[in-house]
């Protein structure tokens, strides 16, 4: 089957574009003290997501749910990436963090105009939280987090007011991780772990 080599060059530009994610660096370190990538945090969402969704009560499409993880973070690229302690308790950087991803989306759909429809999308349903698949994949999102600031190679020196953000934040984590059995029991452990490394 024939197809119109401007698409191909598009696909080929786009593999590029996408390199983005692996050198766009979180706040949190490995355990090696290196710090994680943006498509590490992603690729670690997945494998979770597909040892995980066979143990769930919720109804999921498993293949809609991986997809949707690979790209919920694509807008990082240009938007960059910005820590829940940062946006979460300050309006004014959520708003410009906002802002930022809506316009990275829109240049994505200009850029690649033939190829990033389902992206914008799934990207959109992750946003507004309007679906099964939606909710589990923010759920993972918020517990990968936490696992990797148990695997990091902090020394638990923490300042207090970094200590209640959080604790507050654990309070966002587990409300998102109530929709089913198996992700409430996987919050609560994982707490149970920063609180044995870190005190809180």
């Amino acid at each position: 089957m024939e197809h119109d080599r401007s698409i191909s060059i598009e696909l080929l530009e786009f593999w590029h574009y996408a390199e983005g994610l692996q050198r766009e660096l979180r706040s949190g370190t490995l355990s090696n003290d290196r710090a994680e990538s943006v498509a590490e945090h992603s690729w670690r969402m997945s494998i979770m997501a597909m040892v995980i969704a066979p143990k769930l009560h919720l109804k999921i499409d498993i293949t809609r749910t991986l997809k949707m993880i690979i790209i919920h973070d694509i807008t990082e690229i240009e938007a960059k990436d910005i820590p829940s302690f940062e946006h979460f308790f300050n309006k004014k950087i959520a708003e410009k963090k906002k802002e930022k991803e809506k316009l990275a989306i829109i240049h994505l759909r200009k850029k690649f105009k033939n190829i990033t429809s389902e992206i914008e999308k799934l990207w959109i349903e992750f946003e507004e939280q309007n679906s099964p698949e939606a909710k589990f994949v923010k759920a993972l999102d918020k517990l990968d987090s936490r696992i990797q600031v148990i695997d990091g190679s902090s020394t638990g020196k923490w300042s207090e007011d970094k200590i209640l953000k959080y604790t507050q934040l654990r309070n966002v984590t587990a409300k998102l991780c109530s929709i089913d059995s198996i992700l409430k029991e996987l919050e609560e452990l994982s707490g149970k772990e920063r609180k044995k490394k870190y005190g809180f």
